[in-house]
């Protein structure tokens, strides 16, 4: 294997490159694990405000049973009910795609009376990983767009390299 400037890597220029791609991977992970976090708080502090009756408006239960009235009757459906409201992330709906309201809608949104909606638990669940589903697919995007743009960088080197070594070849010199 050969730089750019031609000279064989030598060890120790390795051993600081890998030392160099396994920092990156550190603070990558760290910034995900911050954006991560920072998404479920926002989401808790909108859920602070609300509260939920223990039944819909179809009369429904929305939280689970405690856990001594689940029975095997009863835990497979109970198992999809949420715990509590703040049980909102549904870990099979984080990879959805999420598809922003147009203009139009969101202008006839804003002058609704809001307070005579009846904002169901349900409702809450679905728009909390929807937002999670967001930011989630949008730092993928990112990974994804520095991934292309890293392998674009060394794609060009090695036609750099491959080009050097067409012209010494072609001027006798090898």
């Amino acid at each position: 294997m050969a730089s750019s400037d031609g000279d064989p890597v030598r060890q120790p220029r390795l051993q600081i490159a890998i030392q160099n791609l396994c920092a990156t991977k550190r603070v990558l992970e760290k910034k995900s694990v911050c954006m991560e976090r920072a998404v479920i708080d926002i989401i808790n502090m909108f859920i602070d405000l609300l509260d939920f009756e223990q039944s819909d408006s179809k009369g429904r239960r929305v939280f689970q049973l405690p856990p001594e009235k689940l029975n095997d009757a009863n835990w497979r459906t109970e198992g999809f009910l949420p715990i509590d409201k703040w049980d909102f992330i549904q870990f099979h709906k984080i990879y959805r795609t999420i598809y922003l309201a147009p203009e139009d809608v969101l202008k006839t949104l804003q002058f609704r009376n809001y307070e005579n909606i009846r904002y169901e638990l349900h409702h809450l669940r679905s728009d909390c990983m929807d937002l999670f589903s967001y930011y989630n697919s949008k730092m993928i995007l990112a990974l994804v767009a520095g991934s292309k743009r890293s392998l674009d960088f060394v794609r060009q080197n090695i036609l750099r390299t491959q080009e050097g070594q067409d012209h010494s070849r072609e001027d006798g010199t090898v």
